[in-house]
């Protein structure tokens, strides 16, 4: 390729990786994308990799991975985008939750539904949840409190009201 400067390549195809430091005396890598505003920083000091002014992009199917997890597992949740929808999965089932919050330092959750006047809002401030111009829909509820499926109940301790 005419437009290569620089190019390394080994004999066969997946063998050996290019080290810069050994993990005792390293350096910074810093990739400038068209602008000295815009790179891609591994830093070694901080342990972060810093993305300034540059999206990071991921195709359908490219996934983020989290946790150490099993050996090729994955991770222990990973999240991907499949072309329609994007699916978080743990490596366990049932195990774990998506915490938005602390309970100390928390934000609020704005679902917007079809246009800007129609959404869902979890008010972390405020302690309420906000359904604005939607419908809440319950359908074959079935609990202890609620005995007849299709039918919600608003309970107060040991006591259920009917709401219609």
């Amino acid at each position: 390729d005419s437009a290569t400067i620089l190019q390394w390549r080994p004999e066969t195809d997946d063998t050996g990786s290019l080290a810069l430091g050994d993990g005792t005396k390293d350096m910074d890598v810093k990739v400038f994308l068209n602008a000295s505003t815009k790179y891609a920083l591994f830093d070694v000091g901080n342990s972060y990799l810093t993305l300034e002014d540059v999206d990071l992009r991921l195709g359908d199917n490219d996934e983020l991975q989290f946790g150490d997890g099993a050996a090729g597992s994955g991770g222990d949740v990973r999240m991907a985008w499949n072309s329609s929808k994007l699916v978080m999965l743990p490596l366990v089932d049932d195990t774990g939750y998506l915490a938005i919050g602390d309970g100390t330092t928390d934000m609020d959750v704005w679902i917007t539904l079809g246009n800007a006047t129609k959404y869902v809002l979890f008010d972390a401030g405020n302690d309420y949840l906000t359904l604005s111009n939607v419908n809440l829909r319950v359908a074959n509820i079935l609990t202890s409190a609620s005995p007849t499926a299709g039918v919600l109940y608003m309970v107060a301790g040991t006591r259920a009201v009917h709401v219609s």
